[in-house]
């Protein structure tokens, strides 16, 4: 842990010693840094690929959690289109019982009317014997 705290935190000869001279696997390391202190170029080059990869990464991210809401949604609409439908069959149903019933009534509504003509008819005949 120490050695890593000297790593990152310090940039003096003694203390890189120290360190190089417990932990011999961290030359690779200071050396790498070393070679970015003279060509920063290729430290920024680096960090400009990774932030770069890091772009890519989130936007291909985005792209799947879009294209999950977008699966999501069209089943909800699938879900929504078939209650309508059976709705919309129920209220079908419901019209053509509603379309027999006034049918019926219609047809009672004629034979009313027949049977009051009927009546009128007897009615008038009745008055005209009487007064004969």
């Amino acid at each position: 842990m120490e050695a890593w705290l000297y790593f990152i935190g310090s940039d003096k000869p003694e203390d890189i010693r120290r360190v190089l001279q417990k932990f011999p696997k961290f030359e690779e390391m200071y050396r790498e840094v070393s070679v970015f202190r003279y060509h920063p170029e290729e430290a920024v080059e680096m960090f400009s690929d990774a932030l770069k990869k890091l772009d890519e990464n989130t936007v291909n991210y985005m792209i799947e959690m879009l294209k999950e809401e977008l699966l999501k949604m069209g089943s909800a609409l699938k879900e929504k289109d078939s209650a309508l439908e059976e709705k919309n069959n129920a209220l079908e149903e419901k019209d053509s019982i509603i379309e027999a019933r006034e049918h019926a009534l219609e047809k009672k509504d004629r034979e009313i009317e027949v049977r009051d003509n009927i009546i009128k008819r007897m009615e008038r005949e009745i008055a005209e014997l009487r007064n004969v």
